[in-house]
């Protein structure tokens, strides 16, 4: 496993988690509304999700696709 794999893992892995954070953490949710976002909550975890469930399927259905994202193309 090379290094762009293992970023790429670690980073899908990080948007799941943060995401579903995002979605049900009361911690989370006070945060976005000290910060005055509480109104773009729902729509960034839901965000997160898709992009590290993108990261993850995209890896393993198209590498070379994968790899390019992984790279910011």
């Amino acid at each position: 496993m090379d290094l762009t794999a293992v970023a790429t893992y670690f980073s899908g892995l990080s948007f799941l988690f943060f995401g579903t954070g995002c979605l049900t953490s009361s911690y989370m949710k006070s945060e976005f509304v000290r910060y005055g976002y509480d109104r773009q909550r729902p729509i960034t975890g839901v965000l997160q999700l898709l992009g590290g469930a993108g990261l993850m399927l995209g890896y393993w259905l198209w590498p070379v696709l994968a790899w390019l994202r992984g790279w910011g193309w």
